[in-house]
């Protein structure tokens, strides 16, 4: 575990820019855009013969299903008071269509929730070598934090908090699972539940 690392200010830049592609951490935390921004031909720290050697896995789970993690980091909202309520859900299916997935394509290869998008567009379907089509067949059986519900910046800051804490010795895994536990019983209120 790269300790030291994984507390400096900006531990991605050792981890992710300088370890893994140097062959000098197994593993890493990431998403799709690093096949291209990260380690790809035209990223920030390339990997030579990046999709013989690095691949993704699936997460283990309790039930013993393992699974695909798919972050939804936003959404397209349209407000309640809009006074253009139809013509701003007309954008909301514009900016999701599958022509305009596959003009994006040339500028951010990003994964579709669509599965309709590699039927129309070759250009997605050979993005960064067939990554993105993968990375779409696997979010059939992702699963995922839902990212607008009350209190969860709460419960992402205690994680990083007691995570930092683990790393620095002052508590076990156990000790941070319990006291997680106990700060998130429902009954202390502050957006934890």
């Amino acid at each position: 575990m790269p300790v030291d690392e994984l507390l400096a200010p900006r531990p991605w830049t050792p981890t992710k820019y300088e370890m893994f592609p140097n062959g000098d951490l197994l593993m890493t935390t990431g998403g799709h855009w690093q096949w291209e921004f990260d380690w790809g031909p035209e990223g920030a720290t390339p990997i030579e013969g990046l999709f013989e050697k690095v691949d993704r896995w699936l997460m283990p789970s309790e039930d013993g299903q393992p699974y695909f993690y798919a972050s939804q980091g936003w959404g397209n909202m349209i407000s309640a008071k809009s006074k253009y309520p139809e013509a701003a859900f007309e954008y909301v299916k514009s900016v999701n269509s599958p022509e305009d997935y596959c003009n994006r394509i040339a500028t951010y290869a990003s994964v579709s929730p669509r599965d309709d998008v590699k039927d129309v567009c070759l250009a997605y379907k050979e993005a960064v070598n067939g990554k993105l089509v993968d990375s779409e067949v696997r979010l059939l059986n992702g699963r995922y934090f839902f990212h607008f519900a009350p209190g969860l910046d709460y419960i992402v800051d205690e994680v990083a908090q007691l995570t930092e804490e683990i790393l620095l010795g002052k508590l076990t895994a156990e000790e941070a699972a319990e006291r997680f536990a106990q700060d998130n019983d429902g009954e202390t209120g502050g957006g934890q539940g």
